[in-house]
């Protein structure tokens, strides 16, 4: 038995057939098809970087450091009490005008 061959799928008549290439983000490895020739940001985590690949860091030079707490970084309970204790400390230290004491 002979295998028939598969009839191709119809399209619409007047609707041309457009093959576009899979775009890939080189930031977070996101695929998808864009919608433009060249999309401005990746979908997923837009980066306006994403068709850029990331520079490799020399060996033995350390990672940059990041000035500030990083996003999601746990709370310091010890820092957050000091400020508030300074506040209270700073607020005490400030005379009370007579007129607003009533």
């Amino acid at each position: 038995m002979k295998k028939q061959p598969q009839p191709e799928p119809e399209t619409q008549v007047g609707v041309p057939v457009v093959e576009r290439a899979a775009a890939v983000c080189l930031r977070c490895g996101w695929q998808w098809f864009p919608r433009v020739e060249h999309p401005a940001r990746c979908p997923h985590c837009s980066s306006a970087l994403w068709d850029t690949p990331r520079a490799q860091r020399l060996p033995g030079k350390p990672p940059p450091t990041r000035k500030g707490k990083a996003r999601g970084a746990s709370f310091d309970s010890e820092s957050a009490t000091r400020a508030i204790n300074k506040r209270h400390a700073q607020n005490a230290q400030k005379p009370v005008d007579s007129d607003e004491t009533s």
